[in-house]
């Protein structure tokens, strides 16, 4: 999957292994998984492939995926601002520039939701919409040609997800806004997580006003973890515990404590449990666990080591940034 090459690259970058991230990239941009033709964007399969069974939403070969390009326009910036390779910002430019296509979004007054993928069907997710708004923002903050549009187009994908938080703090999945689930209240652990880290990230970039909002997404997230750090799958929905929603806790929680300091006992928790609960023999971190203490040690390359490689990676730049000192 391509994500795993681009959630590789992030993790080296975050423990100064730059030609690795470098190594990473190269290998996805030479896979089938980019897209040239019309724009420059990264798909999620290259062959015709179903998103659901009820009902049935395909996207054809080649479609586009807003979540991919965003991640893997983060990825090509930092590593610019590593090495200050031009070959780099000119990836991100290229990435950045999709985001502006109209077909990539649903433009709704003076709000914009970014679509999950570009094809036969769309589906309209606040993660992959918040992911643009964080890689667009991070964008035009360099000195680009169309630096001003994707800050607009920023801005604008944001009020939408804002605009649609709970009061209780939490993000529901899907958008109002979507034509078949929109309406959709579910709010799930590893989503909701998604869209605090894209805000957390924005606020960083200048977006001040978004403490609010990023406070309360917070204290709603902590309901999604019980007193032992194990995940809940929703509020409502307390198994299966996933690798998932424990890799984007260590990771929600450990860049939310550059904020609140606080948040980095809760990241440390969830870490603990993991290392406990979901790490086998070899090192490598299991699938899931379900009820009576059933595992599913299936050890996704994607799902689980790619996700919980970033988390560490994460977690680890965070405790030498305070000057902790790691004990393995």
């Amino acid at each position: 999957h391509p994500k795993t090459a681009i959630l590789f690259a992030l993790g080296y970058i975050n423990l100064g292994e730059i030609t690795k991230a470098e190594r990473c990239l190269e290998i996805l941009t030479k896979s089938i998984f980019f897209n040239r033709r019309k724009n420059f964007a990264f798909v999620g399969a290259p062959f015709r492939h179903y998103y659901s069974l009820r009902p049935l939403l395909f996207y054809e070969k080649g479609s586009p995926n807003t979540l991919l390009t965003a991640l893997a326009g983060k990825a090509f910036l930092k590593i610019y601002e590593n090495t200050y390779d031009n070959y780099y910002l000119q990836m991100a430019e290229k990435l950045a520039n999709f985001f502006t296509l109209k077909n990539s979004y649903l433009e709704l007054n003076n709000e914009i939701c970014y679509k999950y993928f570009v094809g036969s069907s769309c589906l309209l997710v606040h993660n992959a919409n918040t992911a643009a708004a964080s890689f667009l923002m991070a964008a035009s903050k360099h000195k680009l040609k169309n630096s001003k549009i994707y800050e607009q187009h920023a801005n604008k994908a944001l009020n939408h997800t804002l605009n649609q938080q709970f009061k209780s703090g939490g993000f529901p999945y899907f958008s109002r806004d979507d034509p078949i689930y929109g309406g959709n209240p579910f709010v799930d652990n590893f989503h909701n997580g998604f869209v605090i880290l894209d805000l957390i990230d924005c606020y960083f970039l200048g977006k001040r006003e978004l403490l609010r909002n990023i406070t309360k997404a917070l204290k709603f997230q902590l309901l999604m973890f019980n007193r032992d750090f194990s995940p809940r799958r929703s509020l409502d929905i307390p198994l299966p515990q996933d690798i998932h929603d424990i890799s984007v806790g260590i990771l929600t929680f450990t860049r939310a404590s550059y904020i609140l300091p606080k948040m980095l006992k809760i990241a440390k928790g969830i870490l603990s449990y993991a290392l406990k609960s979901f790490s086998d023999k070899s090192g490598l971190f299991i699938y899931q666990r379900s009820l009576r203490g059933l595992r599913n040690k299936s050890t996704y390359l994607r799902w689980n080591q790619a996700w919980m490689f970033l988390a560490l990676t994460e977690y680890i730049k965070r405790m030498e940034s305070s000057g902790n000192v790691l004990v393995s």
